[in-house]
């Protein structure tokens, strides 16, 4: 072999120990800093849905909070009482709930009274937007 092959040969050598060395540097480098960049993100995911999970808990806990009285809504899906949907069925109690629609039904899946109300219009609206919501859920009571 000859100067010019054992110069190939060198060069070859070499260039491949400085990419191998190249690529071992700048992956560990990576992978160091991808873990931890992945660990930083997975800890700001996990802390929104912790926020996320206590205000829709708080949500909830205002909700029923309104409806502490669910035995009576119970005895009204049973008798219709309309003295009762005047009260406690109002646009003021689904506005306080955030509730856009609420219906009762009773056990043989009929429908006792209905309220609509628009959340950002701040109003009561018609019922029969929610018309095909409602059907549906008596199919599935049913």
């Amino acid at each position: 072999m000859g100067i010019r092959g054992k110069l190939v040969w060198l060069y070859l050598i070499t260039f491949g120990a400085m990419a191998g060395l190249a690529s071992w540097l700048l992956l560990s480098f990576l992978h160091a800093n991808f873990n931890e960049l992945e660990e930083k993100q997975s800890e700001k995911s996990i802390t929104q849905l912790m926020r996320n999970f206590d205000a829709e808990l708080s949500h909830l806990a205002s909700l029923n909070a309104d409806w502490a009285h669910w035995d009576a809504l119970y005895f009204f899906a049973q008798n219709a009482d309309p003295q009762f949907a005047r009260d406690e069925l109002s646009a003021t109690a689904l506005q306080s709930a955030q509730l856009n629609l609420m219906a009762v039904f009773n056990a043989d899946a009929g429908l006792v009274t209905q309220q609509a109300y628009d959340l950002q219009a701040d109003v009561s609206i018609p019922t029969d937007r929610y018309a095909p919501a409602i059907g549906s859920l008596q199919a599935v009571l049913k």
